[in-house]
C-alpha cells in the first residue's frame, strides 16, 4: 500500500500512549491522521523492560532519559542492534552510557553488530510487572524505540505471554545478550556512514569498528546452551562465570512444574451449560394457593412451604425415562471432561465432538420416548388426559378442604399450562447447549489468600484416574454410545489424553496395561490420602502420568 496515498485528513499528529496489553501501531485512525500519533506504550506500572532494539536516535535516547528519571521501570535492558549507517551515533551511544552510569547499571545497555545489510532485525520489548511471570511481549519491525512515524507496513502488536513463551524468551534474551557488547565510553566511537557499502573508506571505518568490539572485555566469552533445558550460561576466557540477567536475579526462570502444566489448559475449555435451553421439566408446579387458603406460615422462627405439582404423562415411569434424558447429559459431561473445582467441567478440544455426539444421541432419545407418550399430537393428547387432571386436581383441593367445582377456571388454567410444557418440550433440547469458555487459570499463590494449586490439584487428579478407570472399571462404559463400540475406548483415550500419559501411548501401543492401571489407581489413592501440599500432590501425579513404561 503506497502510504502517499492514504488521506491523512486534518488532524494534526501528536504523541500519545497506549497500554502495553493492547499496543497495536500503526491504527488505520493513526495513519489517516484521525487520532494523534502513537508512540512507546504507557510504562508507568512496567517492573523491567528487556529487549533487542534497532534504530535508535536522539530521540530514543531522550525518552529513556525521561524513563530513567522516572525510575518506571525500575529495570532497563536493552540489546542495541547496530549496522552500518545506522542513526545510532556516536552521540546517542554517549548519552545512553551517561544514562548506564548514572542508574547504576539499573539501566544498561548492550551492543549487537547486524551484518546483513538487506534485512532489518525484528525489534522486541518484553515487560513484566510486579508479581507477573509472564509479561507482555512488543514485537514488529518498528525501530527507534517506536518513536519514528508511522508507516503501514511496519506493524508492531503487543501480546500477553504464556509460561512456556516466557521461560523460552528469557533464554533467547540470555543468548542474545551473552553474544553482544557491554557499552563502554570507548565502543561508543561508531563511524558515522551514508552508505553502508558506499566507499572503501567507509568500509574500512565500519571493519575498524567491529574490530575494536572485539578487543573489549567480553568478546571472547563462551555461549553455552544447556540441551535439556535451554538455559543459557555465559565463561569468560578465563572460564569464569560472566553474569547474564537470570544469574543476575532480574528474569527469573519459569517455575518447571507451572510450565509443565500451563500448556495443557490451551488444549480445552470449561463447558458452560446454556440455561435457556434446557428442558422445563414434566412435572408442572402448582401454585399452592389453589388447595390452601395460603401456602406459606410461619410460627416465629419456623416457616411451612407447601408445593404442588402436576405429573402431566400418566406413566410414572415413562416420566422417569425422559427426566433421566437430562441427568445422563451431566453424567455424560463428566465422562468427556475434567473437574476443577467449583463444579467447573473442562473439556479437551480433541472430545469435544465425542462428547456432542453423545449429547445428540441422547437428545433423540429423549424426543423419541415423549413422542411415544403423548403420541405426537399435544392437543389429543391433553383431551384424552384431561379428565386425569382434572379429577386429580379436584381430589386433591377436596383433600385440603378448599373444594373446586367442575367448571372452575383455576383448572382450565392448569390445562393450558400443561399444553404450554408439552409444545416447549417438544420445541426444545433434551440435551441442553454449552458454551465453551477457554481459561488459562493462574497456577501458584501469589499472596496469603490465594491457593494457586487446588485447582490444577483437582485437574491433575481426574485427568490421571481418568484413563486408568476407564481401562479397568467394567462399568465405565455405560452410558456411552461410544464407549460400546470396539474400537470406541482407543478413540476416546486419545481424546482425553492431554499431558501424553506414558500409560495412554502403552494401551495404543497395544500393550497390556491392565496390573499397570490397576497399581497406578491404587498410587493415586496413596498420594491424595497423604498429607502431601497441593503442589507436592501435583509433582506426583504429573510424575505418574509421565512414568516411563518398560
Amino acid at each position: 500500500m503506497d502510504q502517499k496515498a492514504i488521506d491523512h485528513g486534518t488532524s494534526s499528529p501528536s504523541k500519545s500512549t497506549q497500554s502495553v496489553d493492547l499496543y497495536l501501531r500503526p491504527s488505520t485512525l493513526e495513519l489517516s491522521g484521525h487520532t494523534p500519533q502513537g508512540g512507546p506504550p504507557a510504562l508507568e506500572d512496567a517492573r523491567t523492560l528487556i529487549g533487542v532494539v534497532s534504530g535508535l536516535d536522539h530521540r530514543a535516547a531522550a525518552h529513556l532519559q525521561v524513563l530513567s528519571d522516572k525510575g518506571a521501570p525500575r529495570y532497563v535492558k536493552l540489546v542495541i542492534v547496530l549496522s552500518a549507517a545506522c542513526p545510532t551515533t556516536k552521540d546517542v551511544l554517549l548519552d545512553l552510557y551517561e544514562i548506564q552510569v548514572a542508574s547504576g547499571g539499573d539501566y544498561e545497555f548492550h551492543l549487537y553488530l547486524h551484518t546483513d545489510n538487506v534485512t532489518s532485525p525484528t525489534n522486541v520489548l518484553w515487560v513484566q510487572r510486579e508479581n507477573d511471570d509472564c509479561g507482555t511481549v512488543l514485537i514488529g519491525a518498528d525501530q527507534n524505540f517506536l518513536l519514528n512515524a508511522p508507516e503501514a507496513t511496519r506493524l508492531t502488536l503487543g501480546l500477553p505471554l504464556s509460561l512456556q513463551q516466557a521461560d523460552s524468551l528469557r533464554q533467547w534474551i540470555d543468548l542474545v545478550q551473552g553474544s553482544s557488547t557491554r557499552l563502554s565510553r570507548e565502543v561508543c566511537d561508531i563511524p558515522r556512514l551514508v552508505h553502508p557499502e558506499g566507499t572503501e573508506e567507509g568500509r574500512l571505518l565500519w571493519e575498524a569498528y567491529k574490530e575494536l568490539l572485539d578487543d573489549q572485555p567480553g568478546a571472547l566469552n563462551t555461549v553455552t546452551v544447556d540441551p535439556e533445558t535451554g538455559d543459557v550460561t555465559v565463561e569468560d576466557d578465563e572460564g569464569n562465570p560472566v553474569p547474564t540477567l537470570t544469574s543476575s536475579g532480574i528474569l527469573t526462570p519459569i517455575d518447571p512444574l507451572k510450565r509443565d502444566l500451563s500448556g495443557v489448559f490451551e488444549k480445552g475449555a470449561i463447558a458452560i451449560v446454556n440455561e435457556a435451553s434446557r428442558l422445563p421439566p414434566l412435572r408442572l408446579p402448582l401454585p399452592p394457593t389453589l388447595f390452601e387458603k395460603q401456602g406459606k406460615d410461619t410460627a416465629g422462627t419456623v416457616v411451612r412451604e407447601s408445593k404442588y405439582r402436576l405429573n402431566i404423562l400418566p406413566d410414572e415411569k415413562m416420566l422417569k425415562e425422559i427426566e433421566n434424558a437430562k441427568t445422563r447429559c451431566s453424567t455424560l459431561l463428566r465422562k468427556f471432561s475434567f473437574g476443577m473445582g467449583d463444579a467447573q467441567r473442562w473439556v479437551p478440544s480433541l472430545a469435544r465432538p465425542l462428547f456432542e455426539a453423545e449429547l445428540q444421541n441422547e437428545d433423540q432419545k429423549g424426543r423419541t420416548a415423549l413422542v411415544a407418550a403423548i403420541g405426537g399430537d399435544i392437543e389429543a393428547f391433553i383431551g384424552r388426559q384431561s379428565k386425569r387432571i382434572i379429577d386429580d386436581a379436584r381430589t386433591m383441593a377436596d383433600q385440603m378442604g378448599r373444594p373446586l367445582s367442575e367448571n372452575d377456571p383455576a383448572l382450565a388454567g392448569i390445562l393450558d399450562s400443561a399444553r404450554a410444557r408439552l409444545e416447549k418440550a417438544m420445541d426444545g433440547r433434551f440435551a441442553p447447549l454449552y458454551e465453551y469458555n477457554k481459561v488459562i487459570p493462574e497456577i501458584g499463590a501469589k499472596s496469603a489468600h490465594q491457593s494457586g494449586w487446588g485447582h490444577v490439584a483437582a485437574f491433575l487428579t481426574e485427568v490421571a484416574r481418568l484413563p486408568r478407570l476407564a481401562l479397568t472399571d467394567p462399568y465405565y462404559s455405560r452410558g456411552t454410545e461410544l464407549l460400546s463400540k470396539a474400537s470406541g475406548l482407543r478413540k476416546y483415550l486419545q481424546a482425553m489424553d492431554v499431558l501424553g500419559d506414558t500409560l495412554v501411548a502403552a494401551y495404543l501401543s497395544n500393550r497390556n496395561v491392565d496390573s499397570d492401571a490397576e497399581s497406578d489407581l491404587e498410587y493415586i489413592a496413596y498420594l491424595t490420602a497423604e498429607c502431601l501440599t497441593e503442589r507436592e500432590l501435583c509433582e506426583g501425579l504429573l510424575a505418574l502420568i509421565r512414568k516411563p513404561r518398560s
